[in-house]
């Protein structure tokens, strides 16, 4: 029991330490995290070094402009640049005093002064955009723009949208439906002697099959083609080249559509009549 009591303080005691640990370990953690927000606020911070910009950032940082008896800006202050308090009389108003250099408008301050900084420039702020071309000369640059010839254009390369229509329907039905189809009207031989008719009626078609997630309607031949010789009739006659390539893969789709139909129904008759003759 003492043995077994004392394993139980160890695993305690472990338990303590590792809590301790882990939550030192988060609180230097958030320590560093908090120093480094720090030290990059204070990198894309600058002291202020005009009273424009001084007025800016005390406004963005909701202070009083000036107070307390004084004017914003100054000469003949002790303390010079941009800055503000943060107790006192004066708490909450910015003040500057304007006639320091840009080291002593930078300088540390003693509390309850606290020194207001400015954002610090980009690269962009940097950059003086100037005209390219002085408005003295604008009027005759845009006169030899309209004067200069025309830029050459490119040459454009022509597209056989045939091939292009034939590769679409290849990738859209699958290599392996259109050779299984092809196998299928060339399995189809005029020597093989027709069974004896029955009376049992053929099995209703589907009415429709699944090609690779497209849906195709099935229909017989003859109506196939009546339905394509009615659709060519209603093509006006100025029909595109692309609108005609268009209409052949359709029209080719749904004969090839209607062959496997009507080929898959005499199949499937042709095998329940030949069951029933077994049967019987």
């Amino acid at each position: 029991a003492e043995a077994k009591a004392k394993a139980e303080q160890e695993k305690a005691e472990a338990a303590a330490k590792a809590k301790a640990e882990k939550e030192a370990a988060t609180k230097a953690k958030a320590e560093a995290k908090a120093k480094a927000k720090a030290e990059a606020e204070a990198a894309a911070t600058v002291a202020c070094d005009s009273e424009q910009s001084c007025q800016a950032a005390a406004e963005a940082a909701g202070l009083q402009i000036g107070g307390g008896g004084y004017d914003f800006a100054g000469t003949g202050w002790k303390s010079k640049g941009c800055y503000t308090y943060n107790s006192g009389k004066y708490e909450g108003m910015a003040f500057f005093g304007s006639d320091g250099d840009a080291a002593a408008m930078s300088e540390p301050l003693d509390e309850p002064k606290v020194r207001i900084m400015c954002p610090a420039p980009t690269q962009a702020d940097d950059i003086k955009t100037e005209p390219v071309i002085p408005p003295v000369d604008q009027e005759s640059y845009e006169d030899s723009l309209e004067e200069a010839p025309a830029a050459p254009q490119p040459e454009v390369e022509s597209v056989d949208v045939n091939e292009i229509l034939e590769d679409h329907f290849e990738d859209t039905v699958g290599e392996d439906t259109i050779a299984k189809i092809e196998t299928d009207d060339a399995d189809k031989s005029p020597e093989v002697e027709p069974e004896p008719e029955t009376d049992v009626s053929p099995p209703p078609v589907e009415p429709a099959v699944d090609f690779h997630g497209e849906e195709w309607t099935k229909y017989e031949e003859d109506d196939t083609q009546d339905m394509y010789e009615d659709a060519e009739a209603e093509v006006p006659e100025d029909e595109t080249p692309e609108e005609e390539a268009a209409d052949e893969i359709a029209a080719r789709i749904d004969e090839e559509n209607a062959a496997k139909a009507k080929a898959e129904a005499e199949a499937k008759a042709e095998a329940e009549a030949k069951a029933k003759a077994d049967a019987e």
